[in-house]
């Protein structure tokens, strides 16, 4: 599901109390992008793959991403994000791309392509010296789904020091850059068959640690804990602590365990990320939590 360009919002203000958001409609939104040859146009038979995570602003007109690809037959020598076309159609280089891999980044926008970018009508395109058209391709259309619990917009338990997250953006208690780290869910959650995938952004760029749990705190409430709200307990199983870049993490990465690999049974499990803000910023921890998201899977 492509998600409805909603209103915008005003930007975060700070006041003496610490930094607070006024309560507004959602104003960023995240996308993921599964790459292959099979979108190509023709079609490339490879064994390359690729995966991008983007977090896109559309009060500072941004898009935050993440790609890892692996695999390819032959060198990368460009890298784009092309647009606007949906999927089986080519378009022109929007922005161009570092090489290699992961790709971290930030590009602004025109506030004129804002509606065809939330409109899923952008793509990656990997292209190497065998396949000079591009030899994976991946359209940034894949909306989030499952269910988000432990928004830090006090709307449950306040964050700790007034840095709370500006309401429907369900994301974690504001860091020190300002923004609440989110937490979003992709995908089939099939045990035996699942391509699940969890995208943290809007964090620092430090370790982030991804963990699961099999009960939620205070009914969704969570208690203070460091900057931010520890959202779930029980059974807590860590998921693996990577560094982010962009603030953005994901997992699995190409090649990594399928995370219902860490599932012994169907039902609900609860995940939340945990990063280090080491910033002199509201209390004297040196860590902050994204919001919880909320996965029921099936065998």
């Amino acid at each position: 599901m492509i998600p409805v360009l909603r209103s915008l919002i005003l930007p975060f203000v700070l006041c003496a109390g610490g930094l607070a958001a006024p309560a507004s409609a959602q104003n960023v939104f995240s996308f993921l992008a599964r790459a292959d040859g099979a979108q190509e146009i023709p079609p490339v038979v490879t064994a390359g793959v690729g995966i991008g995570a983007f977090t896109i602003d559309t009060v500072a007109n941004t898009i935050h991403y993440r790609i890892t690809h692996a695999n390819l037959s032959a060198a990368e020598n460009n890298a784009h994000i092309h647009g606007f076309a949906p999927p089986g159609t080519p378009a022109g280089v929007l922005f161009n791309l570092a090489l290699g891999t992961p790709k971290c980044g930030m590009v602004t926008f025109a506030e004129g392509q804002q509606a065809n970018i939330l409109a899923g009508l952008t793509y990656v395109n990997i292209h190497t010296t065998a396949n000079g058209g591009g030899e994976i391709r991946g359209q940034i259309d894949e909306a989030p789904g499952h269910a988000y619990i432990c928004a830090g917009d006090g709307a449950g338990t306040a964050c700790p020091c007034g840095n709370n997250s500006a309401a429907g953006e369900n994301e974690g208690c504001l860091n020190s850059l300002g923004t609440g780290a989110r937490l979003r869910a992709y995908g089939s959650a099939s045990i035996s068959s699942g391509n699940l995938v969890m995208h943290h952004s809007r964090g620092t760029d430090s370790s982030v640690l991804l963990f699961q749990a099999t009960a939620a705190i205070g009914g969704g409430a969570g208690v203070t804990f460091g900057d931010g709200l520890r959202c779930i307990t029980q059974n807590v199983r860590r998921l693996g602590t990577k560094t982010a870049c962009a603030g953005t993490q994901y997992w699995p990465d190409i090649g990594e365990t399928p995370l219902g690999a860490f599932i012994t049974a169907p039902g609900t499990i609860f995940y939340q990320t945990w990063y280090r803000n080491a910033a002199n910023f509201c209390t004297a921890s040196t860590f902050n939590l994204s919001n919880a998201a909320v996965v029921t899977w099936i065998p």
